[in-house]
């Protein structure tokens, strides 16, 4: 260390900035020979802290924050500069008498510079005599449970680079959590700001900003600055008028200290901002229903519902033990999927079966079930689930309201921007905006990218406020707008994916809402792929609430793919609620179709009876009406169910029948079908030259109309007639050829129909390695769809045939 000087220190009024009071601080340092941080911490004596512990007046890391100006425009703390300057005079060789002397003129300096330079570096009074620090926090819950993961993350706030939590940080630090009504936010907040307590010396404070508490106004930010000042230990005549001057006056406050500041439940950014300090050394946490996404260098932190493990544990933590002792671990897992896994609504039940001795869990559960009932049933004292998020609701603006009341009419899991644009009749891009305004208020949750979907108990509370504040006509008016968007892009996907069929489906006018682009099959098939509970939800709703039309016109539009993709339970709910509803209304065409539907569906289940039941009736209405292309599926329906039954002489009635009206009326697709029928036909019964024959012409008219399902039915009946014939190794090129086709279109009973045909063709070949693995292939694709067989095999014939391989493998394919 260097000597100090023999001419005076520095002298403090030289400084007419706080920048230059700071200069000169640095300066008296060099006066005093560069005594080390460490030397100046030890000359500098003890000081109490707010927290009410005795610690270093200057240690070592505020010295070095000081000197460096990063404090700057504002003054330093006035119990700083008097044990600064103290320290320096003191290692510069000054007496005692001539230290308080020099002292006396720095403060009076210091009290120039603060009181002349207004709200931008304004600074705070000194502490008064038996102020005692702020440990405000609330008190920890002792049945927290779970968020490791999240607690984890918010518990590394403060851990500086070299692993050590209780340094200085090199910046503030705030985490806003983000979360909807009940789940969870203040309690994760208050356990976790007190197990960080004791790095932050300096103390805590806590305000409720009641940003979301019903029946109170948000807390003002100037209010809150004045209440937060007072706690600091500023006397009220001492804090200014002006919103500015307070944030400027509690930054100063705060300068050099370390301590934990938590804004509980705030609205808007605009609230948080004046309340945050300017200088390290503090960690803020926020929490709000709202993401504060406007909130500079934030680390935002959303909470979700509890899984599943913990919502149990929470559950058992709160009714006890032994008063659960017994009780089935279903039932308690179904009461907490009941209350949304939601922390409040746990809460709120476990203290309701708590207050009710004589309950079992079999009561709560019963009580809980009814979902109209279900939010009302999670009321305890002046905690409510219904209250929680009628109050996020309450501070929508009014078009946010309207599409959060709407959206909650909507009959699916989920729903996409097209549709939640046609229920509020609004552009797109407007109706995008609106729901990122839900999800960042939390309600509404965007598990993938463009589709939004409801907790359940919000999805309780928008559809009652649906049902309250928008009128009949106006519910009716958006579902019906929902249905018209349905019906009219399900159609263009249909006419996308099966070109060929489009006379079987009918084509409503464009909707005048906005609907997405599905210029090719692979956008059609995505598009089908997402909406398709979404589309079955909406047909049942339509048949049970007053729109028979458009469930019939959704039975019809789907039920090629349905049957296509193997989805014939969906089909067959489908398409029975549009036969009652064309019953009810007296559709007889609707009627028709829904009959030759289901009878499709039967036929493809291996259930002939009553596909046969199905086909005969559309055959009936068919003839009645004059509807020639309804007779004309009909007929080729019974055919394809007489043949799967072995009768081939009324199958080959039925074929030709079918060809005849198909050629009369022009039905190029009807005439294909006939004709792979009766190919069919001819190559079960042994005739393998009009076998042949009849698929060459089937494969012909399929590449002429592109009909790939026709293609693939026409290769495949080619395949199955030239194994018949002797010839496996041409059977193999038309099967692999099927077998691409149904791969392309995504049809995986008619791809266990192909390995069927690829694995007989192996076996023929003596290729028995590769005829297993085909085999194996079609036993997976129909333990996946649920099926015990398919047109041209079954399960059982599979596993025959895998036994008669066994002898011939080798041993290591057992």
């Amino acid at each position: 260390m260097s000597s100090p000087t023999s001419s005076a220190p520095p002298d403090p009024a030289a400084a007419s900035t706080s920048g230059e009071f700071v200069a000169l601080l640095n300066d008296l340092r060099v006066w005093a020979g560069r005594p080390s941080l460490r030397r100046l911490q030890q000359l500098g004596g003890r000081t109490v802290a707010v927290s009410g512990d005795e610690v270093d007046a200057l240690p070592a890391s505020s010295t070095s924050y000081v000197l460096r100006g990063h404090g700057l425009p504002r003054l330093p703390r006035m119990g700083f500069v008097e044990a600064y300057v103290a320290a320096c005079l003191a290692a510069g060789g000054l007496t005692a008498g001539d230290i308080e002397a020099q002292v006396e003129r720095w403060r009076s300096v210091w009290r120039s510079l603060a009181h002349g330079h207004g709200a931008d570096t304004a600074t705070a009074p000194e502490t008064p005599q038996g102020w005692v620090a702020p440990a405000q926090l609330p008190a920890d819950l002792a049945t927290f449970t779970g968020r490791a993961a999240e607690l984890e993350q918010l518990l590394a706030t403060t851990v500086d680079e070299g692993g050590r939590g209780t340094s200085t940080p090199a910046a503030m630090v705030i985490s806003a959590i983000d979360g909807m009504a009940g789940v969870g936010k203040t309690a994760l907040a208050v356990h976790v700001a007190h197990r960080m307590a004791d790095r932050f010396p300096d103390g805590q404070l806590f305000i409720d900003l009641h940003g979301f508490t019903q029946g109170v106004a948000p807390v003002d930010p100037g209010d809150a600055l004045d209440r937060m000042l007072r706690d600091l230990g500023v006397p009220g005549e001492q804090i200014p008028h002006d919103l500015d001057a307070r944030a400027a006056l509690y930054r100063s406050r705060l300068a050099d200290r370390r301590m934990l500041i938590l804004l509980d439940n705030a609205a808007t950014e605009s609230q948080v901002v004046p309340l945050l300090p300017g200088t390290p050394g503090c960690l803020v946490l926020v929490t709000s229903r709202r993401r504060l996404t406007g909130l500079d260098d934030a680390r935002a932190l959303s909470l979700d519902v509890l899984p599943l493990g913990d919502a149990l544990t929470l559950l058992t933590r709160i009714v006890g033990e032994e008063r659960l002792a017994g009780e089935p671990r279903t039932l308690l897992a179904e009461i907490v999927q009941l209350c949304g896994r939601l922390p409040l609504g746990i809460r709120i039940a476990a203290a309701r079966l708590r207050a009710r001795p004589g309950w079992t869990l079999a009561n709560l559960a019963e009580r809980l079930r009814d979902h109209q009932h279900r939010l009302g049933e999670l009321e305890a004292g002046h905690r409510s689930v219904t209250a929680a998020i009628d109050v996020s609701y309450r501070q929508l603006d009014s078009g946010q309201r309207r599409m959060y009341r709407l959206v909650g009419l909507h009959p699916g899991a989920d729903i996409d921007t097209y549709a939640a644009a046609a229920m509020a009749d609004a552009p797109l891009r407007r109706a995008v905006r609106l729901l990122d305004d839900l999800a960042d208020a939390h309600l509404l949750q965007e598990p993938t990218p463009g589709r939004y979907q409801f907790h359940d108990l919000i999805r309780a509370h928008a559809s009652a406020a649906g049902a309250d504040e928008e009128t009949e006509s106006d519910r009716r008016a958006a579902v019906t707008r929902l249905l018209d968007h349905y019906v009219h892009t399900a159609a263009t996907a249909m006419d996308a994916l099966y070109p060929y069929e489009v006379d079987r489906w009918p084509h409503p006018p464009q909707p005048h809402t906005p609907t997405p682009v599905l210029a090719d099959g692979r956008r059609a098939a995505g598009w089908v792929d997402a909406e398709l509970t979404n589309l079955l939800a909406a047909a049942e709703h339509a048949a049970t609430h007053g729109w028979p039309a458009h469930t019939a016109d959704l039975s019809a539009i789907l039920h090629r793919h349905l049957r296509t993709r193997a989805y014939y339970g969906h089909a067959h709910s489908l398409h029975t609620y549009a036969l009652q509803t064309a019953r009810n209304t007296g559709d007889r065409t609707g009627e028709l179709i829904a009959l030759r539907s289901l009878g499709d569906v039967c036929r493809m289940q291996g259930r002939y009876q009553p596909a046969i039941d199905c086909y005969l009736q559309a055959l009936q209405i068919a003839r009645d009406i004059g509807h020639r292309t309804g007779e004309l599926y009909a007929v080729a329906g019974l055919g394809h169910v007489h043949r799967m039954q072995g009768r081939y002489q009324p199958a080959s009635d039925r074929y030709l029948q079918a060809l005849q009206i198909a050629r009369d009326i022009g039905h190029r697709t009807g005439e294909l079908y006939a004709v792979a029928g009766l190919g069919h036909l001819h190559r079960m019964q042994g005739r393998s030259g009009p076998a042949l024959e009849h698929f060459g012409q089937a494969l012909d008219l399929a590449r002429a109309t592109s009909d790939r399902n026709g293609q693939f039915e026409s290769l495949h009946g080619l395949g199955h007639t030239q194994l018949a014939t002797g010839h496996p190794d041409q059977a193999l090129g038309h099967h692999q050829a099927a077998l691409d086709l149904a791969r392309e279109l995504d049809q995986p009973d008619d791809q266990a129909r192909a390995h069927h045909g690829l694995a007989r063709a192996h076996s023929d070949l003596g290729e028995h390695e590769e005829a297993e693995r085909h085999w194996r292939q079609a036993l997976d694709i129909l333990a996946d769809l649920g099926l015990d067989r398919v047109e041209e095999t079954s399960i059982e014939e599979i596993h025959a045939h895998l036994d008669d391989l066994g002898g011939r493998l080798p041993l290591a394919s057992h």
